[in-house]
């Protein structure tokens, strides 16, 4: 959060809040060109944190998933 001097946080600009692509630098004209990947990349950690909050019982257990940005 951006604050200005009084300390007060100050709005973002809507700019800044989104990422956007080119869809000509992706390389492919429609998903259907995208080969399978089996799995997730990367992500072994987080799979196996879904998966031990998905076997907690407890109603009111909470998941905290933090990664690299862009993940």
């Amino acid at each position: 959060m951006v604050k200005n001097p009084s300390g007060a946080p100050e709005s973002l600009d809507p700019s800044v809040l989104q990422r956007e692509t080119d869809p000509a630098a992706l390389g492919f004209a429609t998903a259907a060109k995208i080969p399978d990947i089996a799995g997730l990349i990367g992500q072994d950690r987080a799979v196996d944190a879904i998966r031990l909050a998905a076997s907690i019982s407890h109603r009111d257990f909470n998941l905290f998933v933090l990664g690299p940005v862009g993940t």
